[in-house]
């Protein structure tokens, strides 16, 4: 970080701010206004009246050209000086941008008695006219790294708010940036630590509408929920909140149609968003609704569980249920964004942090030996939450899933080596009313029957089958089939698999362990005598 530099509208406090501010960390102020007075030896308002708006403009790139080469500086620059795209990409390039904000009613206050500010100068409604320019300038000033809002505090409380803010953020190590390249539904997904408290900042990179339908559920909400609203809210966000319960049955069109409701009486229009703040169930629900309303709205994954940080929030899958099948209502929409805070994962119980345990275990199985080996040694550490290890964990998980997204956007080929475990997983999920066994549970079922079926069939060794065993063991997760399934029932409703075609049983097995290939054709007998075990 060379410089700080404050941006913000008139009467937000920037300079007296920014001076607060040099004094503390014993650093230079300069404000581009000021300089521009003193290099044309003309004040602001004599240059407006005597030459225009653009000669003032012109004279403001220059004086930010010039210190965007310096250090250790404290900017504090004009209204909008930001409008311009070339002093932006100087400042972005030479410091932190951080936004000073006030409400209408405090900026019309402060500057009511000021004579130099030219572009509010013979106007008989200074509100209006402050109102109309804060809007034209919104997405300008939504390039900053974070807002400070000034409205209640001195100066020196601003500046303290600065410091401490620029401090958190030393603290915490640069994110994971995956990018996930598929044209122009391109994204990127972000992994660290505390990024939830830096939602605001991701977002207005996107330059999306200031709308958002907040999807969650009562309990994520309770803990996650004021944050989020309160960030966006002060970055100029409208947010309505929307809750539903956190389980499949919440992934249906009845509750899909309550939030197009919801979204079409508030006004959310083409240019709002739909964030979606919870596990895989608020993210599929939220998906849907956002690739459906208005023929598709932008949307934002918040995943708040590791199975949704691994798994659901990446590759845009998005889908309701059926009463016939799980998913079945469901289309291919990339989010425009994935923000996975990894801080979130400890306020999961055990059980769900294993449920998460059993994709990422998937993932080396199918992709990866050397990070398989990293498990198997590591481990402990995820299950006793190291944020390094799950920062390893996620960020591997996902750059697996999008080598093969990017590969296989809709699954017509490659995407369905994901499917390893899924396959039985599904079925014990189906056939017991998705109440039993966790989806990360069923997965793992799933994966170690699937495993036997390979060896059964001499495609993966009896070495790599104990490993694979071995390791799911080792993560807490249930490894037989349940007794109460019958081979009949399962076999069933195994055919019912997206892969399976002309009733020709498919599965995703590993080959060796890092490889997963789909093998088709499987005799139904080899499957009675390993899953009827």
């Amino acid at each position: 970080m060379k410089n700080i530099i404050l941006i913000g509208f008139m009467g937000t406090g920037k300079t007296v701010t920014g001076k607060r501010l040099a004094e503390r960390l014993n650093w230079d102020f300069v404000d581009t206004d000021s300089e521009v007075e003193r290099v044309t030896g003309k004040t602001i308002p004599q240059i407006f009246k005597q030459f225009g708006e653009a000669r003032f403009r012109s004279e403001e790139k220059l004086v930010v050209k010039k210190l965007s080469k310096k250090k250790h500086l404290v900017v504090a620059t004009g209204g909008g000086a930001v409008l311009d795209r070339e002093n932006v990409s100087r400042l972005k390039e030479n410091g932190i941008i951080i936004c000073l904000t006030a409400d209408p009613e405090t900026i019309l206050k402060r500057i009511k008695a000021a004579q130099n500010r030219p572009l509010l100068s013979d106007k008989e409604d200074l509100k209006q006219k402050i109102g109309e320019l804060l809007s034209a300038r919104s997405q300008a000033y939504s390039v900053a790294d974070f807002n400070i809002d000034t409205s209640l505090d001195q100066p020196d409380q601003v500046a303290e708010k600065i410091i401490q803010n620029l401090k958190e953020r030393k603290k915490m190590p640069a994110p994971v940036d995956i990018y996930l390249d598929l044209d122009k539904r391109s994204y990127h997904i972000y992994i660290g630590q505390g990024l939830l408290n830096s939602v605001d900042c991701y977002l207005k990179e996107l330059n999306l509408g200031k709308s958002v339908l907040l999807v969650s559920n009562p309990k994520v909400f309770g803990l996650y929920g004021d944050l989020v609203r309160e960030k966006l809210s002060a970055a100029g966000y409208r947010v309505i909140p929307a809750l539903a319960q956190d389980s499949e049955e919440a992934k249906s069109l009845d509750v899909a149609g309550k939030l197009y409701d919801l979204a079409y009486d508030n006004g959310l229009d083409r240019q709002s968003v739909v964030v979606a703040l919870g596990g895989g169930v608020v993210g599929d629900l939220a998906g849907f609704v956002a690739a459906t309303y208005m023929r598709g709205v932008a949307f934002v994954q918040l995943p708040t569980t590791l199975l949704a940080q691994v798994d659901s929030s990446v590759g845009g899958k998005v889908a309701v249920n059926h009463p016939r099948g799980k998913n079945i209502i469901g289309a291919f929409y990339q989010p425009r964004l994935v923000l996975t805070d990894i801080n979130l994962i400890s306020t999961l119980d055990d059980r769900e942090l294993r449920t998460g345990l059993a994709e990422v275990i998937k993932s080396a199985i199918i992709a990866d030996h050397e990070f398989f080996s990293w498990l198997v040694d590591h481990i402990c550490d995820l299950l006793d939450k190291q944020p390094e290890a799950l920062k390893k964990a996620i960020s591997t998980s996902c750059i697996i899933k999008t080598e093969v997204v990017q590969e296989d956007e809709t699954e017509r080929g490659r995407r369905a080596v994901l499917n390893f475990g899924h396959t039985v997983g599904h079925a014990i999920e189906a056939l017991l009313g998705y109440n039993l066994y966790s989806h990360g549970e069923a997965v793992a079922i799933g994966m170690v029957a699937e495993s036997r079926l390979a060896n059964e069939l001499g495609i993966l060794t009896k070495e790599d089958t104990d490993r694979i065993l071995s390791l799911i063991k080792k993560a807490g997760l249930p490894l037989e089939l349940p007794e109460q399934l019958s081979i009949d029932q399962l076999l069933s409703s195994i055919l019912k698999d997206k892969k399976v075609i002309n009733r020709e049983y498919t599965f995703t097995l590993p080959v060796r362990i890092g490889r997963a290939e789909v093998i088709k054709g499987i005799p139904e007998g080899v499957m009675r005598r390993i899953f009827g075990r």
